[in-house]
């Protein structure tokens, strides 16, 4: 991950329009960061924010391929993502998606207090869920997308960052009438107020389908069709109920009526498995794409060497936000690891004496090995119980 300031030596039509737009409201003291990753380009007059962004952008694209696995992720072109801090006169809403003539996909915020976590979540899954679209099923894909999937993978991208979040979800599922399945796979993006559909009944119609007893390729299947503009209701009705064409809507509604109405009627908690935080804390100590883009970085020792570089501090910010946002999610076994690594970072960004660093990284190291081997011990008896 690579921070600029404005130069860059290739700029396309789009590029220019945005950095133009920056400079008619930055003051003049202020600096255009650019933070390059795999997926996004993110540029703005904050630094901290853009760092920001460009983290939690490049973290949803990576949930979002877990997801859609039937097509190509291997984009030519990059999402470029610009945070307006400044007012402008022609960004109305909260997040606006252009595409250019030449297919690039512009992602523009209006970046000021008024913009929640969520809809930074939702606009950075949008774009990405519209280029692969296009990317996969060729220009005007991302106007037949469907309401369903983009609203489920959104949802559920924020309650992985968020998992507090997911009670409030049920409380307002409970609190709403229960819309229909058919006009819930019939809505495309651009209907979606018409018919009063809010930005999180997707996601109800995700969780029916992944606990349905559907196998991952059907559900991936399932919403690989949507993402093309298919309304999936006879594929549905398929897989999972009779084949009397006659009654087919009924039975559908009544099965998404039941599923429904007795999940929300459950109690529930909600944790991820020690492998999911297991790998999740893998990737909050990951500096590849650091040294990619030119940082020396052997390990984590190597922290404190480095700690003046401002891409490595913008990085490590990113980071203890993005772990602050995650730790009640994280598996109790792996929240003191969770935890350590947070202070670990902390005490590179503000610690003045070396002592203090080496503790902090002995500390993250004892907490982490002593959960891999309870992680170890676990899957060794779970394998035992299933022989």
């Amino acid at each position: 991950m690579n921070l600029r300031h404005w130069s860059r030596p290739c700029f396309t039509g789009l590029t220019l329009l945005c950095l133009f737009s920056l400079f008619a409201v930055a003051e003049e003291d202020e600096k255009i960061a650019w933070i390059e990753g795999r997926f996004f380009d993110v540029i703005g007059t904050d630094h901290r924010s853009v760092s920001f962004a460009s983290v939690l952008g490049e973290n949803i694209a990576e949930l979002c391929q877990r997801r859609l696995k039937v097509g190509s992720h291997e984009f030519p072109t990059r999402i470029l993502v610009t945070l307006y801090t400044k007012e402008r006169s022609d960004l109305r809403k909260k997040h606006q998606i252009q595409v250019s003539s030449r297919g690039q996909i512009g992602l523009n915020f209006r970046w000021d207090e008024s913009l929640s976590f969520e809809n930074v979540c939702f606009a950075f899954t949008e774009a990405y869920m519209m280029h692969y679209a296009r990317f996969n099923y060729g220009v005007g894909a991302d106007e037949r997308l469907r309401f369903w999937p983009l609203s489920a993978l959104s949802s559920r991208n924020y309650i992985s960052l968020r998992p507090a979040q997911k009670t409030n979800l049920i409380r307002m599922a409970r609190a709403s009438e229960i819309p229909e399945i058919e006009s819930l796979f019939s809505a495309s993006l651009t209907d979606v107020t018409d018919k009063g559909l809010d930005l999180h009944q997707g996601y109800w119609v995700f969780q029916a389908l992944r606990e349905s007893g559907l196998k991952k390729s059907q559900l991936a299947e399932l919403l690989e069709l949507a993402i093309a503009g298919v309304d999936i209701a006879d594929q549905v009705s398929e897989m999972l109920l009779s084949a009397d064409k006659e009654n087919q809507s009924v039975l559908l509604e009544e099965w998404w009526q039941s599923w429904l109405g007795g999940y929300l009627s459950q109690k529930h908690e909600f944790y991820d498995t020690l492998s999911t935080s297991s790998l999740w804390i893998e990737e909050m100590t990951n500096f590849d794409a650091y040294r990619a883009n030119g940082g020396t970085l052997k390990d984590l020792m190597e922290l404190w060497t480095y700690r003046r570089d401002e891409a490595l501090r913008l990085i490590l910010n990113a980071r203890c936000e993005i772990i602050r946002l995650r730790i009640e999610q994280v598996n109790p076994a792996y929240f003191n690891a969770t935890l350590s690594l947070g202070a670990l970072y902390e005490t590179i960004l503000e610690a003045e004496n070396k002592h203090e660093f080496i503790s902090s990284v002995l500390f993250f190291l004892n907490d982490w090995e002593d959960t891999k081997r309870l992680h170890s011990r676990v899957d060794k008896l779970t394998a035992e119980c299933r022989e």
